[in-house]
């Protein structure tokens, strides 16, 4: 009876470990997934910064693009303003 019952025991003892063991394996297996899919998401998340400071990039090209262009616009404008003064002016001295 009394050996029995340490077979019993024996067998009790052997199983806990058993499962405790499995439990622990897929508890790490679990915490790995978890770390490895932070680490991808740090990865996304740093491939995402770049592409936004590529685009940052390409807007501040374009913003200073327009700023030449409108420079530039305004020169033309200024020019022909001055060509009509000169113009009017010849138009005005001929008129007299």
């Amino acid at each position: 009876m009394k050996n029995n019952f340490y077979t019993g025991l024996k067998r009790v003892l052997y199983m806990t470990k058993k499962k405790s063991y499995t439990r622990l394996k897929e508890f790490n297996t679990g915490l790995k997934r978890i770390l490895h899919g932070s680490e991808e998401s740090c990865t996304g998340l740093k491939k995402s910064y770049t592409r936004l400071k590529g685009s940052n990039t390409g807007l501040k090209r374009i913003l200073h693009g327009s700023e030449e262009s409108c420079t530039r616009l305004k020169k033309v404008l200024h020019g022909a303003e001055k060509g009509l003064t000169q113009e009017r002016g010849v138009l005005h001295s001929t008129e007299k």
